[in-house]
């Protein structure tokens, strides 16, 4: 047997390794480039059609305190509830920061009568909670939420068969160095998603 003969087998498999890693960068690169399409939405009340109801995709951390990404988003639920975009919010979350939200939504004119709470740790539960819900409605639920995480959340609604629409918070399309290493964490959220199915991908 020749060493060649031997040599052979190896470089095939190296060949095939490699050629493994390049696909599987190329399609994470265009899941990232999905995610960065996705968050090209429109924010303004104009683009967007009525809707059953408005949807905060809300805090799920240990604490009260309300982040300045938290804040836009509420900002964006009252921009388009002054709008007549829907007659009515759902605060999805966990934690004692629902209440807040809940408490900064009525300081700025939505009536506690016209909000409603969906008690959920992540978005494909939040998701789930609205199918139950609102499951094959004709109208749709506008979603508000970061704009990178657009593309991920369509993907898991579709899969529920959930009709929604994202209308991000203004300036959470940006990619700064944190929203750099969001894009990272949606990128993959997508990947993993397209391979064993959105409905199964419990992130974020």
């Amino acid at each position: 047997m020749s060493i060649l003969s031997l040599i052979s087998p190896f470089a095939w498999a190296r060949r095939i390794l490699s050629l493994i890693f390049i696909l599987a960068v190329a399609f994470y690169i265009y899941c990232g480039y999905l995610v960065y399409q996705g968050s090209r939405l429109q924010t303004n009340a104009s683009s967007l059609k009525p809707g059953r109801a408005i949807v905060l995709l809300g805090p799920t951390g240990p604490t009260a305190e309300l982040s300045g990404d938290m804040i836009g988003r509420l900002n964006q639920v009252i921009s388009l509830y002054e709008a007549h975009i829907a007659p009515k919010v759902i605060v999805a979350g966990s934690g004692p920061g629902v209440s807040f939200a809940k408490q900064y939504l009525s300081e700025n004119k939505i009536p506690i009568l016209r909000m409603t709470v969906i008690h959920s740790g992540s978005i494909p539960s939040a998701m789930a909670a609205l199918m139950n819900s609102y499951g094959g409605r004709s109208s749709e639920l506008i979603v508000v939420a970061d704009a990178l995480q657009a593309t991920y959340i369509e993907n898991v609604a579709s899969s529920d068969q959930l009709r929604i629409v994202v209308s991000p918070a203004i300036g959470s399309e940006s990619i700064s160095t944190s929203g750099f290493l969001q894009l990272t964490k949606e990128a993959s959220a997508v990947a993993v998603g397209k391979i064993i199915g959105f409905s199964n991908v419990d992130w974020g």
